[in-house]
């Protein structure tokens, strides 16, 4: 996790392309649980802005997020987020994730060889328990 700061239009992609994008509910899970961990408070003592959905309109573009509130004295400490508007033409912090994809984990395989020796001692031993 870290932090950008900037324009709405300097970081539109990665704003949407956050696994809490399109999801209000995760997008203020993730602030609840980080709050400011992810550094001092921003946006007028706030913490990042988790963008979960862009409005287009004429002349008024701006991200719907949820922001940590630290000073929510009255509200549970995990319950302090409240969604804003990061309104375009404004410099916000906001959150980010690293995509990490799925580990690319090769199982190793047996050799032919060692496939052929392990077949041909089973059957020696059989061979030898029937003998017996």
């Amino acid at each position: 996790m870290g932090t950008v700061s900037g324009l709405l239009s300097s970081h539109r992609n990665m704003i949407e392309s956050q696994v809490w994008f399109g999801d209000s509910d995760l997008a203020r899970d993730f602030a609840n649980t980080l709050g400011t961990q992810l550094s001092a408070p921003f946006n007028w003592g706030l913490g990042p802005a988790f963008g979960f959905e862009i409005y287009d309109g004429v002349g008024a573009d701006y991200t719907k997020a949820w922001f940590y509130k630290p000073t929510n004295y009255h509200i549970e400490l995990d319950r302090r987020a409240q969604m804003q508007n990061a309104s375009a033409g404004v410099y916000y912090t906001y959150a980010v994730a690293e995509h990490i994809g799925r580990a690319d984990v090769r199982v190793p395989e047996p050799s032919s060889l060692m496939l052929f020796l392990m077949s041909i001692s089973i059957l020696a031993l059989i061979g030898l328990m029937k003998a017996s």
